[in-house]
């Protein structure tokens, strides 16, 4: 069997070095303005229910991703919010891309309810800054 030649990217931009970090209030309306202003939060989870997500909006109970034991990190990009057109329900979500590829999930995202500490999401959440 032939190998396939791997073709490396060139980056000709210096790196940029990481000047520190700073932990996050466990608090989601923090989180959600630490976002706007700061860019991408790096936060624990557990991945309990990461592992049976399919798409959509995940609204797993407290039973199903106990919050008290998380054991991955996550990268959360961004939020929003649905509204059902039928009902109206509006229903606020975390935008969070995920390190298992673009296979997993939307195309490497999860869409995770935001505003009660689903799957422990505020238990250590930080952003790092650059000089």
């Amino acid at each position: 069997m032939k190998r396939k030649k791997v073709r490396r990217a060139r980056c000709d931009t210096q790196p940029i070095p990481v000047a520190g970090f700073r932990k996050v209030e466990a608090n989601e309306e923090i989180m959600k303005e630490c976002v706007f202003q700061y860019g991408p939060l790096t936060a624990a989870i557990n991945s309990a229910s990461l592992h049976k997500y399919k798409g959509g909006i995940d609204e797993p109970t407290d039973g199903q991703c106990p919050p008290d034991s998380v054991d991955h990190h996550v990268l959360i990009v961004g939020y929003s919010e649905y509204e059902d057109p039928d009902t109206g329900k509006r229903t606020p979500y975390w935008i969070i891309k995920n390190s298992w590829g673009t296979n997993f999930g939307d195309n490497g995202y999860y869409y995770l309810v935001r505003g009660r500490n689903a799957c422990g999401i505020t238990t250590d959440v930080s952003f790092s800054f650059v000089k």
